[in-house]
């Protein structure tokens, strides 16, 4: 009987199951698939409020004037038109009349609306048309819209920062499951550890052993993570995102969802396979440094 060096192969340096139970499998697999959905769901969330994050486009504006003393309401709106178009950029200002005056105004008897025209091109700060009229002695509101986009800016960032928590958790519980599985292996592990030790293996030798055990455990684990959460967001996607039917925001097309559920689940694999390596490695080494 005669070796064929051609189909020979060396058997593994570890047993077949260190490294890679099934329970480290699953909790690295679960913290992959929650990050994903975090991530993920965070740069979407972002993407459909871009248009609100950014200054829109002001072309006019809208000013509640409210009469004080004996002026009347007229008067006072027409006092508050001349005023805003002595302002720099202001093209033109005049009272608004009949339903147009009361449609978004406070349904009060004192109070009537302004229409505010900017020159092309020209910006206009809310701040600087509240501080002309307040020097004309005019109680004045001007609609810069903050009411509506502020609260939206908040919850994006509150979405994104809750998205880099779960990001920032996910890859510490990961570290923490790691180099504690890794210390299980070797602390039941003290018979092939005895048995390569006394080949003449180094620590070092058997820490790279363990590290591209726990890698390679770490990229499966994570590469099944990200495809359950772009599944979960490839369902979703199919029901027509409940939810969002009724706002009147403008959907991205499926690629664009695609892309956001990629970048959020593509990187898990890879942080899985190096949080593994470089746990195992470490909890090894010190193990093994300890070890008589």
């Amino acid at each position: 009987m005669t070796l064929d060096a051609a189909r020979w192969r060396p058997g593994p340096l570890l047993p077949p199951a260190a490294g890679r139970g099934i329970g480290l499998f699953v909790a690295v697999a679960v913290l992959a698939f929650l990050a994903s959905l975090a991530v993920g769901g965070g740069l979407f969330g972002a993407y459909l409020a871009r248009d609100w994050l950014r200054p829109p486009p002001v072309g006019s504006a809208r000013v509640t004037v409210r009469a004080s003393g004996l002026e009347s309401a007229d008067a006072a709106a027409a006092r508050a038109a001349e005023t805003l178009a002595g302002v720099a950029g202001v093209a033109g200002a005049a009272p608004l009349d009949g339903p147009a005056a009361r449609a978004g105004a406070p349904a009060r008897p004192d109070t009537r609306s302004v229409a505010v025209r900017f020159k092309p091109g020209a910006t206009v700060a809310p701040a600087r048309l509240a501080s002309a009229l307040g020097a004309d002695g005019l109680a004045a509101m001007v609609d810069d819209h903050g009411l509506l986009t502020n609260p939206v800016k908040r919850a994006v960032v509150l979405a994104v920062a809750a998205a880099a928590g779960v990001l920032v958790l996910a890859l510490i519980i990961s570290a923490i499951i790691a180099a504690l599985a890794a210390r299980r292996v070797l602390a039941r592990g003290h018979d092939w550890v005895d048995l390569l030790r006394s080949v003449g293996a180094a620590d070092g030798l058997i820490a790279g052993l363990l590290q591209r055990r726990f890698a390679a455990t770490g990229a499966r684990a994570g590469l099944v993570g990200a495809l359950l959460a772009i599944a979960a967001f490839a369902v979703w996607r199919s029901m027509g995102e409940p939810g969002l039917a009724t706002l009147d925001v403008d959907l991205p097309s499926a690629p664009i969802i695609l892309w956001a559920n990629l970048a959020g689940a593509a990187p898990w694999p890879v942080l899985m396979a190096l949080i593994g390596a470089a746990m195992a490695r470490g909890a090894a080494r010190r193990m093994l440094q300890r070890a008589p």
